[in-house]
């Protein structure tokens, strides 16, 4: 449960304050087509950690795929767009880690 609303947490700040959280990390101003992707991640969190947390766990296997699935295609982007590349790692990573917890059940 924790870690839900921990999503719906995150997901709020990236859809509320989109590139807040990343640029403190990266020490980077996103750009108008990063903020927007943000923002669109942002809702998904919460969308997914709302529908985790009223189904009482059951779509947790679920959204942690989708979550293996975002990790992927940002390890991917970073392959290919260097500019792109330490945000994407950082979504990737923070991705990884929700479908960890996910998938490990808590």
């Amino acid at each position: 449960m924790f870690l839900e609303f921990l999503r719906i947490a995150y997901g709020l700040a990236e859809l509320t304050m989109p590139g807040t959280l990343s640029g403190a990390v990266l020490k980077d101003v996103p750009d108008k087509r990063m903020l927007i992707a943000l923002r669109i991640l942002g809702a998904r969190n919460v969308v997914q950690g709302v529908a985790t947390l009223a189904t009482r766990g059951r779509l947790g296997p679920l959204g942690g795929m989708v979550d293996l699935t975002h990790a992927a295609s940002m390890v991917g982007l970073a392959a290919v767009d260097a500019r792109r590349r330490r945000p994407a790692l950082l979504s990737a990573s923070t991705a990884a880690l929700f479908a960890a917890g996910e998938l490990s059940g808590r």
